[in-house]
């Protein structure tokens, strides 16, 4: 398998539960300044986390730090819309 290709099944894999928690919170209603803020951020996060795996940079553990940021702001965003619910 190449290297674009487990890129690609990374970024659909990790796709799932944040297009989940976007999904609920966009049905219920909630849009806070901290839940666009965490999409932006998981976004960015996971585009350079992609470059990265593809182009097979490993300085300073980049795709380990790009996902820990992206699946931080995963969690904030999924807290907020908790928060929300509950």
């Amino acid at each position: 398998m190449s290297r674009a290709n487990r890129a690609h099944q990374n970024a659909v894999e990790n796709f799932a539960p944040f297009a989940a928690v976007v999904l609920i919170a966009q049905a219920a209603g909630i849009s806070t300044s901290v839940t666009v803020a965490c999409a932006a951020v998981y976004f960015y996060a996971r585009l350079a986390h992609a470059v990265v795996h593809i182009s097979g940079i490993g300085l300073l553990k980049a795709r380990t730090l790009l996902f820990t940021i992206a699946w931080i702001a995963f969690l904030v965003d999924a807290l907020v819309l908790l928060g929300h619910v509950t």
